[in-house]
């Protein structure tokens, strides 16, 4: 588990992760929930069936134009 604060040091988020196993030769958790601390029926689960390390990405990957719009 993780707890995230803001800079008045007031709990905002947490984070859990479940399913810990081998992926792609790593020990990695297979289910992520980020859950608000003032509303915990509003969570985002992230899912993983598959991973991928040590991938070269180009260095335009994570620009604000493909953040933006994300289809090109």
């Amino acid at each position: 588990q993780q707890s995230f604060f803001d800079e008045r040091g007031q709990l905002v988020k947490e984070m859990r992760v479940t399913g810990i196993q081998v992926m792609s030769g790593k020990l990695f958790p297979q289910t992520w929930t980020m859950t608000r601390a003032d509303a915990a029926d509003q969570y985002t689960v992230l899912h993983y069936h598959r991973v991928a390390f040590g991938r070269t990405l180009r260095d335009d990957f994570f620009s604000l134009a493909k953040l933006s719009s994300p289809k090109q």
